[in-house]
């Protein structure tokens, strides 16, 4: 099918949009950058392992929270480099995540040049850059921008690579697959597909002396994988709680099934919006089949470098080995729109005689979702919640002895917060927890379970219990246990029937929201102080809520 470029005599119209494209870009990932959100839950669960561990920790593989997400070595090292040069704070934490996604956007202008013509360059870069999960976690203190980065990285390597296999050339690479499983974990799914490609370009084209130097990347891109899946992948693959949150985005069922067909299908329409970040997914659907004929009619065996990473993760997520789903997909969007482009490219084949109608109607039908969304979250922020507000008031108001409750969502915030704020040095720590049998310098509070339990009576209960909060020198969460002897012993609250609490005297109660659930569970847990207990001060924001009571 003969190729449709509108811009094709245009090069310097080309070269001011292109420009434009990516200033709009950067603009976006800045203006995020510059909101300055307070962390959410699953961010401070990250800036924790980062403050709470020194290099050598990290090194070593000490965990904070075993049982949870392991990130990326490199992530974490390159994140405490930042936090130690920018100080413990949003910006620094959120610094790394920025540049690697502005990096990201400026490689892939370079690496669609190496697939698509000038117009379809045009649309996938600029959908690139206002696609509103690429523009999230610009300003996120997650390892998604970096896997991005690296996949693009890697891609756009072995088009330079395969212009001339030197000797130089595969060592490069060789060193480069293996030290880049240490900085992103996603990046197999690229390197598996790097290596397919180039055993099918070995055997087709007879080139046998490429075997061993094949077989020497091989085997050192399978042994880092190896030490990285011992420290890193293997206690997440055993980890309950993560299989458990996973659970949804893995296939469950008969493999020749009409299930299983229905989980493919239904898993690819889902991603087209959440992370690629199009509407009207049935008709990306459309341009996405279309585009694999053409990208590899085109490209031939160089399609495989685009086309095997989707096909690999999507398997992944079949076999229940990776989760096929959102932001652990965010590094296969490149992948996407460079396939996109080429179905593009075929619709428009059959519109010469009204080519310009035809370009406004599909990048009408593109761009409507990702405009529309950017410029919503341009205008009104993506602020999740202000729990750096209300940890802000409880760090003024906070006297040596308060008590405290928690909810289960608020706990990781809890816990940054009062480093970074220096609250935990205010705390009455003493020796008087034992664990383990050991003895423990801890601060007490009460922590409410994250379980709504429907009694047969329609009523709802919620449960608590008191544990131990360990922080090291600097102030900052290391720990959290019960006593042995009260590990099982719980406190229960009744929704209308409402029992005093133990006199704590003052006593904060920090209730943060992630959902719903969260929401309903927070208001039995505060009707149950106001109904019981004197309320002295309070701060509520979005999603969150500190009270103090004398009780």
């Amino acid at each position: 099918m003969e190729k449709i470029n509108i811009f094709e005599r245009k090069p310097f119209l080309i070269s001011l949009v292109s420009q434009l494209i990516l200033g709009v870009g950067i603009f976006l990932r800045l203006a995020h950058y510059f909101e300055n959100r307070s962390f959410w839950l699953d961010e401070t669960y990250q800036t924790i392992r980062i403050t709470s561990r020194s290099y050598d920790d990290i090194l070593r593989n000490v965990e904070i929270f075993p049982e949870l997400v392991r990130v990326p070595l490199g992530f974490d090292l390159v994140e405490k480099f930042f936090v130690n040069l920018g100080g413990n704070n949003e910006f620094a934490f959120r610094f790394f995540p920025l540049i690697s996604s502005i990096a990201a956007l400026i490689l892939f202008s370079f690496l669609v040049k190496k697939y698509l013509n000038p117009g379809l360059q045009l649309i996938t870069v600029g959908l690139f850059a206002i696609a509103e999960p690429l523009v999230y976690y610009a300003a996120e203190v997650k390892q998604y921008s970096t896997d991005l980065l690296i996949a693009i990285v890697f891609i756009l390597g072995m088009n330079v690579f395969l212009k001339k296999k030197s000797a130089g050339g595969w060592i490069i690479l060789t060193l480069a697959g293996a030290a880049g499983l240490w900085v992103s974990h996603s990046v197999i799914f690229v390197l598996a597909g790097i290596g397919v490609f180039l055993l099918i370009d070995t055997l087709i084209n007879k080139k046998w002396g490429d075997l061993i130097k094949l077989s020497v990347l091989g085997l050192a891109w399978l042994t880092s994988f190896y030490f990285v899946f011992k420290m890193a992948l293997e206690p997440m693959v055993k980890s309950t709680t993560l299989l458990g949150e996973w659970e949804s985005a893995f296939f469950k069922g008969p493999v020749l099934s009409v299930e299983s067909l229905q989980w493919l299908g239904g898993s690819m329409l889902a991603s087209f919006n959440n992370p690629v970040g199009l509407g009207w997914p049935y008709l990306i659907a459309v341009f996405f089949v279309l585009g694999i004929k053409e990208i590899f009619r085109q490209q031939k065996l160089k399609s495989l470098l685009i086309i095997l990473p989707i096909v690999f993760v999507l398997t992944a997520g079949f076999l229940g080995k990776y989760p096929f789903r959102g932001r652990l997909l965010l590094f296969l969007i490149p992948f996407y729109y460079i396939v996109i482009g080429y179905g593009v490219q075929w619709v428009l084949g059959f519109m010469q005689t009204k080519k310009w109608i035809g370009w406004f109607i599909v990048c009408g039908l593109l761009f409507y979702y990702p405009v529309r969304e950017a410029s919503a979250h341009l205008l009104k922020g993506r602020e999740l919640t202000q729990n750096r507000q209300a940890m802000n008031f409880l760090s003024q108001n906070y006297q040596a002895g308060d008590f405290i409750f928690l909810n289960t969502s608020g706990k990781f915030p809890f816990w940054y917060y009062v480093g970074q704020l220096g609250i935990s040095k205010k705390f009455l720590v003493k020796p008087c927890a034992i664990y383990n049998g050991v003895v423990h310098s801890a601060v007490k509070v009460g922590t409410f379970a994250r379980s709504l339990i429907q009694a047969p009576s329609g009523l709802r209960t919620m449960i608590y219990q008191f544990e131990y909060n360990e922080y090291n020198d600097n102030g900052m969460f290391r720990d959290s246990f019960c006593e042995n002897a009260q590990r099982n012993k719980v406190f229960t609250v009744v929704e209308g029937f409402y029992r005093p609490y133990p006199a704590l005297g003052r006593t904060w109660v920090f209730l943060s929201s992630g959902d719903d659930y969260d929401e309903k569970a927070n208001k039995i847990i505060k009707d149950s102080f106001d109904s019981t207990s004197k309320l002295l001060q309070s701060f509520t924001g979005k999603n969150v809520g500190v009270y103090l009571y004398y009780l």
